[in-house]
């Protein structure tokens, strides 16, 4: 074959490997991908019973999220306009965030179901007949509906708001029950965990926080713990902090992995216990660190970077494309440019998020020299050779 031909085959070859790559990448890595949070606390209520820790647990999960790269949207003790507004922003954000965000949506406060629907309870909300919750309450459904309309890859919602029904003697009769009821999910990628199980209250604790807050701050943060588990050990910590009394459940169609912190190297399925909510810190990597072969994640994918100082080798399968390594940069933000040429030109690659021991990366984008625009790849790399 001519040298050109060679050339031009071995293009098309990198185009394919780089196609294959974004769609094969399927396990969401802590940090390699858009985090948007609506956390909202509602205590000071009008016309019903005030709640003594729904904003402090909103503000604490706020914080821990904040802490797990996540942007926070805020809002404590909204009023039913408030709070159609601010979904409403929320899916905004989601939008422009692009198909490989993360949402999360955490209320505390006054939640109520009627006629198997879970209603949220804005602070002025002044129940005067069940058609009211309709109108002036926030459907649960709705903001399952905002999110999943926003494209976000993995959506994961969080009633913590099912402390009693204050209507309970109010509305004898009625279809409002005490608790939430259970969501029906229609959707894929969506996890929704409650504070309780369907038709049972969650305790609201006698110090600063509720039980349930404060295991999920302290879980959120367990290291290299899957979503499922995460919330799993957060029911064991609750289950025991009351004794018994309350059980977390959750939903979920979920078909990827989701880590809050970590990543898949180390999946540790860890037991009960108490600590502090580790900081996520990712290694600052010199150039040596990116050289050497880095396979994808997703097993079997056969997709993988051999990074050499004067060499860039694209892997799928027995298929080999080879280009040259024009420069290695290290930048002061914890990334790794890699420089190559091809044909048409040279291409930068960022790397970043290496993890403490530099096994592991995340290939962040790439462009062609003299574009204003990178292309996101995102995709998360184990060290294989």
């Amino acid at each position: 074959m001519k040298p050109l031909a060679v050339a031009s085959a071995m293009r098309r070859l990198f185009t394919l490997l780089f196609g294959m790559a974004v769609m094969l990448c399927g396990t969401a890595a802590y940090g390699a991908e858009a985090r948007i949070a609506l956390v909202i606390g509602n205590n000071a209520y009008e016309h019903v019973s005030p709640l003594a820790n729904s904003r402090n647990d909103a503000r604490l999960i706020r914080q821990t999220l904040e802490k797990l790269n996540f942007e926070v949207i805020y809002r404590e003790n909204v009023t039913t306009a408030e709070m159609a507004d601010v979904v409403k922003k929320f899916g905004d954000r989601l939008k422009d965030s692009g198909s490989s965000a993360v949402a999360l949506f955490y209320y505390a406060g006054h939640g109520v179901q009627s006629n198997g629907q879970n209603y949220l309870l804005p602070i002025n909300f002044n129940l005067q007949r069940e058609s009211d919750l309709r109108v002036d309450a926030v459907a649960a459904a709705d903001v399952l509906e905002t999110i999943d309309a926003s494209g976000a890859r993995t959506k994961i919602v969080i009633l913590d708001a099912c402390r009693n029904n204050p209507f309970s003697t109010k509305l004898a009769g009625t279809s409002i029950g005490s608790g939430l009821a259970d969501i029906g999910l229609r959707s894929s990628e969506f996890f929704v965990a409650f504070a309780a199980t369907a038709g049972n209250v969650a305790e609201d604790g006698i110090s600063e926080n509720s039980p349930y807050a404060q295991a999920l701050a302290r879980r959120l943060g367990t290291k290299d713990s899957e979503l499922a588990n995460t919330f799993r050990l957060v029911r064991i910590d609750v289950s025991a902090a009351t004794q018994q009394k309350q059980l977390p459940e959750s939903r979920s169609t979920m078909r990827q992995e989701f880590f809050f912190t970590g990543t898949p190297e180390n999946r540790g399925i860890e037991t009960a216990s108490t600590g502090d909510t580790p900081k996520v810190e990712f290694k600052i990597p010199g150039t040596q660190d990116i050289i050497g072969k880095w396979c994808s994640g997703r097993r079997g994918a056969g997709i993988a970077f051999d990074i050499r100082r004067d060499e860039l080798q694209f892997i799928m399968g027995k298929q080999v494309a080879k280009f040259g390594v024009q420069k290695i940069s290290s930048l002061a933000d914890a990334r790794i440019q890699v420089l190559w040429k091809d044909l048409k030109g040279e291409v930068i690659f960022e790397f970043g998020q290496f993890n403490a021991t530099g096994t592991m990366m995340t290939q962040l984008r790439g462009k062609k020299t003299g574009d204003e625009e990178w292309k996101d790849y995102n995709l998360r790399l184990r060290k294989c050779g």
